[in-house]
């Protein structure tokens, strides 16, 4: 009966619209949400309510809101009841972004006003404050409708329900799901070795659809019976599933590692084993294999230019050059020749294992398969000088060690380098490493611009937006294109960018990824350097349509972004006004600070970064604190300071680092070769490394290249990397920039490239 008297209501109120505010002498506020979940919302029931608004209003002023994370206004006048011009205007609006209902209510008054909106709340503590009167029309249902109701009640509004919006899930191309009812929410907890882990990918094969686990590895999405679910990460055995009809799953993955049994071991006193040198320390010689030999810098002679020349002055035995080869890496040994498979050998430089040079096989059994090699990796940027030992594996300790890699030995060498960084020594020369010139523009891979960039280049800059629109209509669901339009705007237009980076949040409102993302794009509009337009140095960017949305939106990533938030903090901290509570926030993030425990190299990079960056914020901003400046600990002065940050814990990627004499250096945070940090990253959620630009040899300039090892048949979620620069950190010139870029997986950038004095 309830029911029923409910729909007569409605039906009454739509083909009589009752008008709470009555007839005005004065300017009636019309506040129209143009987020972009409102794209759908179809306007023919909100223009006929409005019908009769100016039908009771014939002769009046309009002022139009338009409302996403900024208010743009503009006025209209209506005459004899004819409103035809607005209401055209309105029908060509342009969805997009998310909306900000806090920054709206400072714009309402107590004259006639009209809200209409779709109450998609995705900032939690966000608040639609109207004032006595004002109306809200909506076709919400569901929460979106009890929170607009709940607005209307608590501030004395009124709320209008037109027509209910239906809430329909569309089949995809393939017709996968046929209607909403085949949908469920499922949720699950993702363990690896037991522990729950943030970061794993679930992905769903029937939908297409994804999603990292958050904080204490938990996810959420939808699902049908029968749907696979497949999950992945750095370091980790994947698994499919099969879901059934269960709305809670727990799943467990294992580390790519052997747990052993525990075993109790009994014995007698054993012969001193006899010990053999390897590339990585001394080790028994019955458990090496039957063939390891190794030799030492003093083996090495002083015309040694090349570790060829090292290979063929018989200091190993069994080891040759295949025929015509020209690079230490296609050497061949003896007992390993096979006329169907690569028969040259693998080096592993201080650990990491090179490419293998292709020998082409199906020949011949000459050694490596045949003259010409297919692929020859180079090795001569290894200097025999710098070379602390090599040793050459055969045997089963080649392939026990890396499997059907060192089926054709292996040759380990150690750096000097190495050594003295594991003694904690200084060489007089750490970096004689020959080859590792960097040649500027020379690298095929760097890509400076994104396909979308250069289609909006090629038009007009008075036309660009509306071609940003253009473009959208087929990546509406694509984060990266978002990202990438973001990166497009960000310098002459900060407010149309802030507006289009919103927009990842709406894709992605549970994931903290997204907020991560936001959180990296909303640095960098603050603080973004240099003399581009609307910039400067450290000093923020002074629009108060920035800093207003930006503030309000950062502060809702601190409540996804735990740990990483940390960093929001000290930028939420720069934009009080009030002097008492930056002291405050100075005070709660020094005790975050020294709560902390740093015990790995990964929690020693977020201990150190804190401390410098409350540093730094209480430098800034001294005059603020008076007596109560903070005292974190944190020493030195350094011509510069990097600190690089990326939206995804766990990521694989490349950071190649090149200094003022272009010489480089690479960073590999894959699998390969940081697969303990990677996994680190995933159960803690911390993703940062500093770097401080100190010595003679700084002073120059810096390039910073960055390449997406992720693989595109894996995942096309793109990884966003920001990157904080401090220029003459720990002097009272202290200043800061902010720079960001986006990758697509497999993707090669050139994110910093920065003097320094």
């Amino acid at each position: 009966m309830r029911t029923y008297l409910r729909l007569s209501l409605l039906c009454i109120l739509l083909a009589f619209p009752v008008f709470a505010q009555g007839q005005t002498n004065g300017t009636i506020t019309l506040a129209w949400d143009t987020s972009a979940s409102m794209a759908d919302n179809e306007p023919i029931y909100a223009f006929r309510y409005l019908d009769g608004v100016f039908a009771s209003n014939p002769n009046t002023g309009v002022r139009l809101l338009e409302f996403n994370t900024g208010v743009k206004e503009t006025n209209f006048r209506v005459s004899d009841g004819d409103w035809s011009t607005l209401k055209d205007y309105l029908k060509d609006l342009k969805y997009d972004g998310i909306a900000l209902y806090g920054i709206l209510s400072d714009y309402l008054g107590t004259e006639a006003t009209y809200i209409y909106t779709d109450g998609d709340l995705l900032l939690e503590g966000d608040k639609l404050a109207v004032e006595v009167g004002n109306v809200i029309m909506s076709r919400a249902t569901g929460e979106s409708q009890r929170w607009l109701e709940r607005a209307a009640l608590i501030y004395r509004g009124e709320y209008v329900q037109l027509k209910p919006k239906d809430s329909e899930i569309n089949a995809s191309s393939g017709g996968a799901i046929a209607n909403a009812e085949d949908l469920s929410l499922i949720e699950g907890t993702v363990y690896i070795d037991g522990t729950p882990s943030r970061g794993v990918l679930v992905q769903s094969l029937k939908l297409g659809e994804e999603q990292r686990t958050g904080p204490e590895g938990k996810f959420s999405m939808n699902s049908s019976i029968g749907d696979t679910l497949f999950l992945s990460g750095p370091g980790l055995e994947s698994r499919m599933i099969i879901t059934g009809s269960d709305k809670l799953y727990n799943f467990y993955l294992n580390s790519k590692g052997i747990d052993l049994d525990e075993v109790t071991v009994t014995g007698e006193r054993l012969e001193e084993p006899e010990m053999v040198q390897t590339a990585i320390a001394p080790r028994d010689k019955r458990r090496v294999g039957y063939a390891v030999q190794t030799i030492g810098d003093e083996d090495i002679d002083e015309i040694e230019t090349d570790i060829v020349q090292t290979l063929l002055s018989g200091k190993f035995t069994g080891i040759e050059l295949a025929r015509n080869g020209q690079d230490a890496s296609q050497f061949v040994t003896r007992q390993m020749k096979s006329i169907v498979l690569n028969n040259y050998g693998l080096i592993v430089v201080d650990g990491t294992p090179m490419g293998r040079s292709d020998g082409g096989g199906h020949t011949n059994n000459n050694a490596g398969g045949g003259g010409g090699a297919k692929r020859v990796f180079d090795t001569s940027y290894l200097d025999p000088e710098n070379i602390a030992s090599m040793t050459l594996l055969k045997g089963f300790v080649a392939t026990n060690k890396y499997g059907s890699l060192g089926s054709g030995g292996v040759l380990e060498i150690t750096t000097k380098n190495a050594v003295y960084a594991k003694s904690g020594q200084k060489p007089e020369d750490a970096l004689k490493v020959k080859g590792n010139i960097y040649e500027d523009g020379s690298d095929p891979a760097l890509v400076n611009f994104s396909a979308l960039t250069e289609l909006l280049r090629g038009v007009p800059a008075s036309r660009r937006i509306d071609r940003y629109f253009e473009l959208r209509a087929g990546n509406e669901n694509d984060v990266s294109f978002y990202l990438e339009a973001y990166d497009f705007f960000k310098e002459d237009k900060p407010v149309d960018a802030l507006r289009i980076l919103s927009n990842v949040i709406q894709l992605a409102p549970e994931d903290p990824e997204a907020y991560f993302m936001v959180s990296l794009g909303i640095q960098e509009l603050l603080y973004a350097g240099g003399s581009r337009p609307g910039f400067g140095g450290s000093r923020l960017q002074k629009s108060t349509e920035v800093i207003t949305p930006a503030g309000q939106i950062l502060a809702t990533t601190l409540e996804k972004l735990d740990p990483q938030a940390f960093q929001g903090k000290v930028h939420q901290a720069y934009l009080k006004s009030d002097a008492h509570l930056f002291e405050d926030n100075i005070k709660g993030l020094s005790r975050d600070y020294r709560s902390l425990k740093a015990t790995t190299g990964l929690s020693r990079d977020y201990a150190t970064d804190l401390g410098k960056s409350v540093a730094y914020l209480a430098s800034v901003r001294s005059r603020d604190l008076g007596n109560e400046k903070p005292t974190i600990g944190v020493t030195g002065s350094y011509p510069a300071r990097i600190v690089f940050e990326w939206s995804r814990p766990g990521a694989q990627f490349v950071l190649q680092s090149v200094n003022p004499q272009m010489r480089y250096y690479n960073w590999d945070h894959t699998e390969l070769g940081e697969v303990n940090r990677l996994r680190e990253e995933m159960q803690t959620g911390i993703s940062l490394r500093s770097f401080d630009l100190a010595g003679a040899g700084s002073t120059g300039e810096w390039i910073f290249n960055i390449e997406n090892a992720e693989d595109p048949a894996l995942s096309d979620t793109p990884l966003m990397v920001g990157c904080r620069v401090y220029y003459n950190y720990g002097s009272p010139s202290v200043r800061m920039e902010y720079h960001t870029t986006t990758l697509r997986p497999g993707e090669k950038k050139q994110v910093l490239r920065i003097p320094v004095n």
